[in-house]
């Protein structure tokens, strides 16, 4: 499976690449906090399939990154490609923790 680590998110985001940035937790979750991502929890996904693109970057993320797994494992068994799925690594919890400790610099 395809991981990206915090730093390199936020350089994606930086430089602009075209991705999209994919929430799998719950409404609940994602309302209390969130990086800016489309709401898709895990428990409905297979309802959003057919309107997740299949030639675009997405990369996903939950809580800690074990959720976003199981979602890109359910959509590599529905045959999206793997160079197209990414999971941020460590979820929200490791981007906030990575943001905190170097307060927002990460050049």
């Amino acid at each position: 499976m395809n991981e990206i680590d915090v730093r390199t998110f936020i350089s994606w985001q930086r430089e602009g690449r075209d991705f999209i940035l994919l929430d799998v937790r719950e409404k609940q979750e994602y309302v209390i906090s969130n990086i800016g991502g489309r709401l898709v929890p895990l428990s409905v996904i297979s309802s959003h399939i057919d309107n997740l693109p299949r030639d675009k970057t997405l990369v996903f993320h939950c809580r800690s990154g074990k959720r976003s797994a199981v979602a890109i494992r359910f959509l590599l068994d529905r045959g999206f490609e793997k160079r197209f799925l990414y999971n941020l690594k460590g979820g929200i919890e490791a981007y906030v923790r990575e943001t905190q400790d170097t307060e927002g610099n990460l050049d």
